[in-house]
């Protein structure tokens, strides 16, 4: 069963975290057409920002997709823990 919420909270952070990335790449360009090196680093600051807000809103939605498996399903159990009888 999906968490719908989780979700809803993944999609809003992907889409906020792109818009983000965009107004960084805007400040970057206008930043080097006028040679203000400060606004540069602030646009790339503000894709940087964007682009781990982005990655955090796909995972919130993988969660909330996978919220009926355990956090560890996908991983092997280690030799160790194996018994035989």
């Amino acid at each position: 069963m999906a968490n719908k919420r989780l979700v809803k909270e993944g999609m809003r952070d992907s889409v906020e975290g792109k818009s983000k990335v965009a107004k960084g790449r805007v400040k970057d360009a206008v930043g080097g057409l006028t040679g203000d090196g400060s606004l540069q680093v602030e646009g790339k600051v503000d894709q940087a920002k964007g682009k781990i807000q982005d990655a955090v809103g796909r995972v919130e939605r993988k969660l909330g997709r996978s919220s009926g498996t355990s956090w560890n399903s996908g991983f092997r159990q280690p030799r160790s823990s194996l018994r035989c009888s």
